[in-house]
């Protein structure tokens, strides 16, 4: 029989404002690494909302993505790599071209939003650059597992492409005008 992998939800061993990594590491929850597992954490909160109303053949798609961020935040947690992350990085990228292969050419920046199913893909986007840079925050010396950061940085351009697939109604964004004297 296996030991179930979480037994209990409440510690208090954090009531002091520390807590402890995977690996047992104790450290400030204002740590950089606390801060990019968190927003790994509502990235993942963000696309689940998402999953609700999205077209549901998406949904293997966004729930391996979902694996994928609880696999970043299980690196960061354990200090242990995880290999294949370039192979991610080309599933993003291949699932990308098949969508924007069916949108016409962005002329414009458009505003986030269009209808509830884009509004739920923009938030999960914006969030998912927040822990890229978070990310690079934490290791802007050295990368603990090749293509992490290249994943987060493509999963935001892809969040970007789908959000305007299910739109299909874009709104452009205005620029003001700009005054000459």
């Amino acid at each position: 029989m296996t030991k179930d992998r979480i037994s209990r939800v409440t510690t208090s061993t954090g009531d002091s404002g520390r807590t402890a990594l995977s690996d047992g590491v104790r450290m400030s929850k204002s740590d950089t690494k606390m801060e990019l597992i968190g927003t790994l954490d509502e990235s993942n909160s963000f696309l689940g909302f998402a999953v609700t109303l999205v077209d549901p053949k998406f949904t293997p798609h966004l729930r391996r993505i979902q694996s994928r961020l609880f696999d970043i935040g299980a690196v960061i947690s354990t200090n242990r790599a995880i290999g294949g992350w370039l192979d991610e990085v080309e599933w993003l990228e291949d699932e990308m071209k098949v969508l924007n292969d069916q949108l016409p050419a962005l002329k414009e920046f458009i505003l986030p939003g269009g209808n509830e199913s884009a509004s739920r893909i923009h938030l999960a986007r914006t969030v998912a650059r927040r822990a890229e840079r978070c990310y690079w925050n934490v290791y802007s010396e050295k990368e603990i597992d090749i293509g992490m950061g290249g994943y987060l940085n493509r999963l935001s351009d892809c969040f970007f492409v789908l959000a305007r697939y299910c739109c299909r109604d874009e709104v452009l964004w205005e620029p003001k005008p700009v005054e000459t004297s």
